[in-house]
């Protein structure tokens, strides 16, 4: 295909830019509402965080393996400019995804449901080269520990902002221990 045959569908690189980026957070928004309506059939209580956390990695890494440009946006991995500011925004799209699931996992937490999902979004887009290839080879044994790398954090959330004595807490190692030598 010639170089100039996309701008005639595109007026520059960033309306191209734009577009897939479009598209990602579309596709992004279908993968997580079918999530959420499969979810909302269940009967309250009954799907399991595991479960839950399970179903919205396997929708990122589809994605990620079905659409490697979405793996590379969502990953940051070499990207500056447009393509990061890109990036930024499906990240955010995820984040708002992800946020919703960490809502229904359980009651508030102490630190916000805005920063549980910059954590859990942030745990996905570290470990997501590792586990999606770039010929979007999806590694069996890594796809499996990240749902459940979430899912416990999630439960540590939820049992942090269950008992009001261990919210108070600092987390274990940011603790400032004085010390009298």
């Amino acid at each position: 295909m010639p170089k100039g045959s996309v701008y005639q569908f595109f007026t520059s690189k960033q309306g191209l830019l734009d577009a897939v980026e479009a598209d990602l957070i579309l596709e992004l928004h279908r993968a997580f509402d079918g999530l959420g309506a499969a979810h909302r059939q269940q009967l309250a209580g009954t799907i399991s965080l595991q479960a839950m956390v399970g179903d919205v990695i396997g929708e990122i890494l589809e994605l990620a393996a079905r659409r490697p440009v979405f793996a590379a946006l969502f990953s940051g991995q070499a990207v500056a400019g447009p393509l990061a500011a890109a990036g930024a925004r499906v990240r955010d799209a995820c984040q708002s995804q992800i946020e919703a699931v960490a809502d229904k996992a359980g009651p508030p937490s102490a630190i916000g449901m805005e920063q549980v999902a910059i954590v859990c979004t942030e745990i996905i887009r570290g470990l997501l080269p590792r586990i999606v290839d770039a010929d979007g080879t999806v590694d069996p044994v890594l796809a499996p520990e990240l749902s459940f790398a979430i899912a416990a954090y999630l439960a540590s959330v939820r049992e942090r902002s269950l008992s009001p004595d261990r919210s108070a807490q600092p987390a274990r190692g940011t603790e400032n221990p004085s010390r009298s030598d």
